[in-house]
């Protein structure tokens, strides 16, 4: 077993674009149910990949909110149902349409997308690479989702590679044996102009994503609530789809308890999310579980919007104390509502701090995390198990 880094990748004696001059098929295997941070990754790649050599397709094998959201709508896309961890049936006419079409590489996302890709690659005879987006694998399940885990876990340990999006996704790959290669490719987004040069006045809070309990997000109406009650004037923006209905009762309860109910709205799902970072001045990620590379923290940053984010696997690797944002306990309502507090009176009354981390976060994205250099360190990896 192989571990790769950054620099092993970028050491691939290619001319600096990672790729050779042959242009490659890749076809990514998706789950599609959703569209929220994994789903814009493939989305992105797809169209990032594409000047380095490698055209790319998808495969949904759940229902096809993906295909009705995606910005890629040139690329080709299939709808494969898989119902079961052994789909017979769906696996054979994969790997019969990876050999007529000339698939090179399968790239799969999700462990339901793993069922389907992992033994299409092996019947079709070509690489599979796979994408780590967080570190669900060793969170508590129920005995049913611990047997469909076992599945998981033993086809992922023959995978090619495993792409890992965080340091906590490569630690586990390896303790795990996941893959043949791991890798360390973060998630990128595109850059662009910042957001606003001053603050709003009065300020703009705002959280993006799909709105699940791991979110936190009662975390964060109990710290909106605090601020009230200290006479702090704000506005609270919580965007983006409810997971369940169950979960968006409960919220609303929260709001209505807080009494922040007049300053808070909820536009549920925003296609152009850059239209609601221009309004924010502070971005606060309260998830309460580790994640992955969260999307939305990177396009916060690109925006030039500082971050207030828990102190969990994944959301710290991107926040620096201090520099770009603040990180704090999570579920602590109380620290949070203390760091917004700082935040939104200090930059009232001199905006200069808040200026400052702006320009960090955007240098930090830009550098490290954009959706050029995701897709550079992507097409290095397919050509290493390519190879």
């Amino acid at each position: 077993m192989t571990t790769l880094s950054l620099c092993d990748l970028s050491r691939d004696g290619s001319d600096g674009s990672g790729v050779s001059p042959q242009t490659r098929r890749v076809l990514h295997v998706i789950n599609g149910e959703h569209y929220a941070g994994a789903e814009r990754v493939q989305d992105l790649l797809a169209e990032h990949l594409r000047p380095l050599g490698v055209e790319t397709e998808f495969v949904c094998v759940k229902s096809r909110t993906f295909d009705a959201r995606r910005k890629s709508i040139d690329v080709p896309l299939e709808s494969v149902p898989v119902h079961s961890p052994f789909p017979f049936r769906a696996i054979g006419e994969l790997a019969d349409r990876i050999r007529e079409e000339g698939i090179a590489l399968l790239h799969a996302h999700t462990p339901r997308s793993l069922w389907l890709a992992a033994p299409a690659a092996i019947k079709a005879d070509v690489p599979l690479v796979y994408t780590l987006h967080d570190v669900s694998l060793q969170e508590p399940v129920s005995a049913l989702r611990a047997l469909l885990r076992r599945r998981t876990l033993r086809l992922l340990q023959s995978a090619d590679a495993v792409i890992a999006v965080s340091p906590a996704a490569l630690e586990l790959a390896e303790r795990l044996g996941l893959g043949v290669y791991r890798v360390l490719i973060p998630n990128g987004v595109p850059t662009r102009p910042p957001a606003k040069e001053q603050p709003n006045r009065p300020p703009v809070v705002g959280t993006v994503g799909l709105l699940r309990p791991r979110k936190g997000i009662e975390t964060l109406v109990e710290a909106a609530g605090r601020l009230r009650q200290r006479g702090v004037d704000f506005r609270l923006e919580i965007v983006g789809p409810w997971e369940s209905d169950e979960y968006a009762r409960l919220i609303h309860r929260e709001v209505a308890r807080a009494d922040v109910g007049d300053i808070t709205e909820f536009p549920g799902f925003v296609r152009e999310i850059d239209e609601v970072l221009d309004r924010l001045d502070w971005f606060v990620m309260p998830s309460v579980l580790p994640e992955g590379t969260p999307m939305v923290v990177l396009e916060a940053m690109a925006a030039g919007i500082p971050v207030i984010g828990s102190n969990v696997a994944g959301v710290r690797d991107l926040v620096r104390h201090g520099i770009d944002g603040f990180l704090v306990k999570p579920g602590d309502a109380a620290e949070l509502a203390e760091r917004l507090f700082e935040g939104i009176t200090e930059a009232c009354t001199n905006p200069r701090p808040w200026r400052d981390m702006s320009g960090q976060v955007r240098r930090r994205q830009q550098t490290l995390y954009s959706a050029e250099v995701m897709a550079q360190r992507t097409a290095r990896c397919y050509e290493r198990v390519l190879k």
